[in-house]
């Protein structure tokens, strides 16, 4: 998908995917090491800490954005879904200690692709997308 929006050739597309796919991957072995470090041991992250669709929603979507564009979508999600899990207990008191980071993420990419696509203020498929926060 990426390679029919952006026309670009397989090699780019390749090294795309691949920078994304290394980018999560390195945040992965960041988590489980710093898991480990705190506990004293090895702490496996998968089906702990992390689940499987946490970890399949972000490898899908390295698929089909660039590589700036996955990283502010990672860093802003993540960040929005803990602030607004953090409201929703606060305010619901409720006992599930349990995010559920990839629907939450999935709701957010919604809206992120409905912006691009209705409003046509930016394009996420491209890395111009930057170029809406310059001065």
């Amino acid at each position: 998908m990426l390679q029919y929006i952006l026309g670009i050739g397989r090699e780019e597309l390749l090294i795309t995917v691949a920078i994304n796919l290394f980018f999560l991957i390195i945040q992965f072995l960041f988590i489980a090491l710093y898991f480990s470090l705190r506990r004293g041991r090895y702490t496996p992250v998968m089906d702990h800490m992390i689940g499987w669709g946490d970890a399949l929603f972000l490898t899908s979507i390295a698929f089909i954005i660039p590589p700036l564009t996955y990283i502010f979508f990672y860093v802003t999600s993540l960040f929005l879904v803990l602030a607004g899990w953090l409201c929703y207990r606060y305010f619901s008191r409720g006992k599930d200690r349990h995010i559920p980071l990839a629907g939450l993420q999935a709701l957010l990419m919604l809206f992120f692709i409905s912006g691009d696509w209705l409003f046509r203020v930016y394009n996420m498929y491209n890395e111009n997308f930057f170029n809406l926060f310059k001065y």
